[in-house]
Parts: structure tokens; C-alpha cells; sequence
């Protein structure tokens, strides 16, 4: 437990040196701000959310294909009734992965190669155009879409941020303990990294946010599902396996092995701090565990911070 401890609270000291938070990569005081979408079909719902940068959010149940246009007008993901495709020929950060340096026009193909993203109407994706990295003034952006045969048009603008002063700060509130030789940790950042070290006997099955297996951490590694969703979403997934055809079914698994370690790290979404920057009302959260067969689970709170407030690290121990 000590050698645990000591690791996470030594990144934590780090991250309140500079407390803004430690998992954006695009620049801190300029906010992505959605004006507008035209025209507005019924049953469209277009979101930009913070995640590890602005991300465009994108459920479609209109019961037609809406298509997603890069600058040049080429479709790159392709949202339908049932299911998700993203153009595997465009540039890979189209999917969740994100970037924010524009693409070459030798990295986009002329032929399309659709490939099955996701078995649900809906798709998120870190898109080049509403990252925060370019240019020093705040500015417009729109993104063309094209639902059926009509066009629809999602604009919007950069807009300089209000300073904070503050930060959101994570915490585990169960025993970090949580099981004998079983600790859970958490690292701060607008996504949290969780990490969890088994040293006992019984494997630990980390369950994702649709109710699949997510993650399995045992004394033969850890291993991932890579069909979850979740994993998609940790920041750990490799970028070859995305595009993917998930998993809608929780019962499906497909285990990869990722580690021959007892301990794991990855960014935790069910933790992360809310996406209205103005909202102060602390987020509970639970991560849903097995280790063996026994139903666990990892209870925590993020809380809003104030700069000049003393944090604390709740249940942190040395001995």
C-alpha cells in the first residue's frame, strides 16, 4: 500500500502545481461554444463537450443516415438508424483519439472504406475543427453535415474562458483498500486516471459503463475487453483498434492481454468533472467491480476546488 500511496500522491502534488487541469490538451482559456445548428431536424441532438479536449457528442434518430464532411467535403463518419460508421480511409483522429494538427492531403484517400464503429445511433469524435490549439484569438467554426440529401450546418465560436480559480478534484471515498491486498487510486484531471493493484488471489474484473466487462486485473496480467466500449474510452485502447465493431451485448468478451502486471492505470469518464464549468454541486460516482465472483464497488466524489482552499486526500494512508 505505501509504494502506491506514495506514487499517486507524489503525481497529485504535481497536478496541484498547476491546477489546471492536467488532461486537456488543448489550451486552457478559451471555451468551445455551440451556436447553432441549421436547420435543426427533430430528434437531432449535437453536443460539444470538455473531455481530454473538445469533443463533438452526436446521437442521430431521425431514422435517416446523417453524414459527417471533412473541410473538403468528403464524408468521414456516417451515423444511421442503428449503427455507426466511420470512414476507415480518413484521417484515424476522426475517431476518439484526439489531435490537433490538421490533416495532409496525401493522409485522406479518395475511396471510402466504411467500417462498423458502433452498434447505436450515436458517435463521439475529437474533430480538428473545434480544437482550441490554433491561432490566438477567439474565432468561428463550423462543421458540414448532411442528413439525406439536405445539408445541416453546426456552428459556433472560440470564446475566451473567465478565469476559475479553481479546480476539480477527485476522491475515492470507499477504502482504498477496498478488498484484502486489493487498492484503488485515483489521479486528478478533467478525466481522472484510476488505478487499481491486485495482490491477492482472486482476479479483479472492472465493470465498463454499459454493464460489460471492461478491464481484468489478476496475478496472470491484466487483461482487456476489447470489444468494451470502455476500453475504447481509457485512454489506453491502441489506435489501430479504432474503428471497431463494439460490443452491444455485455455478455460478449473478447480478452486481450495488455500487461503482465498486477496494476492498472486508465482515464476514468464515469469521474470526470462536469461539463457546465459554472456548475459547483459535487459528482458522485461508482466504478462496479468483481474480484472472484463477489459484487464490490469503488464510491467516490469530485468536488469543486477553490484556489486558496487546503485539498485534502480522503482515506490516503502510509501504513
Amino acid at each position: 500500500m505505501r509504494n502506491l500511496v506514495l506514487s499517486l500522491m507524489t503525481a497529485i502534488l504535481c497536478l496541484l502545481a498547476a491546477p489546471v487541469h492536467a488532461h486537456e490538451e488543448h489550451r486552457s482559456n478559451l471555451d468551445v461554444v455551440l451556436d447553432r445548428v441549421a436547420p435543426q431536424p427533430a430528434r437531432l441532438e449535437v453536443r460539444v463537450v470538455n473531455t481530454l479536449a473538445p469533443q463533438m457528442l452526436v446521437t442521430n434518430r431521425t431514422g435517416q443516415t446523417l453524414e459527417i464532411l471533412d473541410r473538403r467535403g468528403t464524408p468521414v463518419i456516417r451515423i444511421g438508424p442503428e449503427l455507426t460508421w466511420v470512414n476507415a480511409s480518413a484521417p484515424a483522429y476522426y475517431s476518439e483519439h484526439p489531435r490537433s494538427d490538421p490533416p495532409s492531403d496525401a493522409a485522406v484517400s479518395k475511396s471510402p472504406r466504411w467500417v462498423i464503429a458502433s452498434h447505436e445511433p450515436s458517435w463521439g469524435w475529437f474533430d480538428p475543427r473545434i480544437q482550441t490549439g490554433a491561432g490566438d484569438k477567439p474565432a468561428s467554426w463550423h462543421i458540414d453535415m448532411r442528413l439525406g440529401a439536405q445539408p445541416v450546418v453546426v456552428s459556433g465560436q472560440f470564446r475566451a474562458r473567465p478565469v476559475s480559480h479553481g479546480y476539480w478534484m477527485p476522491a475515492v471515498m470507499t477504502p482504498h483498500e477496498i478488498a484484502p491486498r486489493v487498492e484503488v487510486a485515483i489521479i486528478p484531471g478533467v478525466v481522472p486516471a484510476v488505478t487499481i493493484e491486485n495482490g491477492g488471489r482472486e482476479p479483479v474484473t472492472v465493470i465498463g459503463g454499459r454493464g460489460e466487462p471492461f478491464l481484468r486485473i489478476g496475478a496472470d496480467g491484466v487483461f482487456a475487453n476489447a470489444i468494451s466500449p470502455t476500453w475504447m474510452q481509457s485512454g489506453r485502447a491502441p489506435q489501430t483498434t479504432s474503428p471497431i465493431a463494439l460490443s452491444k451485448d455485455p455478455s460478449n468478451v473478447r480478452w486481450t492481454k495488455i500487461s503482465s502486471g498486477s496494476r492498472y492505470t486508465w482515464l476514468e469518464w464515469r469521474a470526470r468533472c462536469p461539463d457546465n464549468r459554472l456548475e459547483r454541486t459535487p459528482i458522485k460516482w461508482e466504478i462496479p467491480l468483481l474480484i472472484g465472483a463477489k459484487s464490490v464497488s469503488v464510491a467516490g466524489e469530485t468536488r469543486w476546488i477553490t484556489i486558496g482552499d487546503k485539498p485534502t486526500l480522503e482515506n490516503a494512508s502510509l501504513d
